[in-house]
């Protein structure tokens, strides 16, 4: 199983694979969710479960499978705190206008219709 180091304002966990070590941080009330299973991760990808829960994303398996990034960008910083949900794993909404996120460079319109999201138009920068 893992290691959980209780820190002042979230909990570290260790996860130990082949390629060594990463530190995960956590909110203390999603410690008693994740305890009961073994994470660990590949090298450059994402903490993932093994087990009985396996293929599960450590991310997607505490936020419910929601589309979110990471306000910091490190991607093991998985406090409450630092999670935002997004539309298509964008890196984030313009709050002046609903439905617009920037990606890699570009805008992109969104609309949602019958509760899924319709691509609608990409602006180049």
């Amino acid at each position: 199983m893992n290691k959980f180091i209780n820190k002042p304002h979230h909990v570290e966990v260790i996860i130990l694979s082949k390629h060594g070590e990463k530190i995960a941080l956590v909110d203390y009330e999603d410690v008693e969710k994740i305890g009961h299973y073994k994470w660990n991760y590949h090298y450059r990808g994402p903490i993932t479960c093994s087990g009985k829960k396996s293929g599960y994303q450590l991310m997607h398996f505490l936020i419910y499978g929601r589309r979110i990034r990471v306000k910091n960008g490190n991607k093991y910083d998985l406090r409450r705190s630092n999670v935002v949900e997004t539309l298509n794993g964008s890196v984030g909404p313009n709050p002046k206008a609903p439905g617009i996120y920037y990606y890699r460079g570009s805008w992109y319109g969104f609309v949602g219709i019958a509760g899924k999201d319709r691509y609608v138009k990409c602006f180049s920068v």
